[in-house]
């Protein structure tokens, strides 16, 4: 409740909020949170489009965790049975909007776009599991957006 009434108001300080909440509940009980994966790349790919760098950059963080966060296991290592699968639902959506801030202006927002990519391609959790390659068929479709968009942005 409190997410949807913060994300009604136009404010820039309300939206970052929005998103650096979602990012410490799924950070602090990623197995509870699992059910709320949807909505919360919903809200991040939503409020990546914002005109405000700072909300932008949030957004990107926020993507970054839950790419982190595909394999969901709680700390006695159980894994959760609903798996987040974030990038297998949501590969096409957040690479567009990503490769799209690469670009930014703003270059600390164009910096973060280009670590949430590395959080994306990086497979496992993050943790135990995190050199472990994901799928090339969650990256190659969207090779030449990312190289034009690196092409344009921080390598021109």
């Amino acid at each position: 409740q409190l997410v949807d009434l913060l994300l009604a108001t136009p404010s820039w300080r309300n939206q970052r909020a929005v998103l650096s909440m979602l990012e410490r509940c799924l950070a602090a009980a990623p197995v509870t949170f699992v059910p709320h994966i949807s909505a919360t790349v919903d809200a991040a790919l939503n409020l990546i489009q914002s005109d405000n760098v700072r909300v932008q950059y949030q957004a990107l963080q926020l993507i970054g965790s839950l790419c982190c966060a595909n394999t969901v296991e709680s700390e006695e290592g159980v894994t959760s049975d609903c798996p987040v699968l974030v990038r297998e639902n949501y590969a096409a959506q957040i690479l567009e909007s990503v490769a799209r801030h690469v670009s930014s202006p703003c270059t600390k927002v164009a910096a973060h776009a280009c670590l949430t990519i590395v959080s994306y391609c990086r497979g496992g959790n993050g943790r135990d599991d995190c050199l472990l390659p994901i799928d090339q068929d969650l990256v190659l479709p969207h090779v030449g957006t990312l190289l034009e968009s690196l092409k344009t942005g921080p390598l021109a």
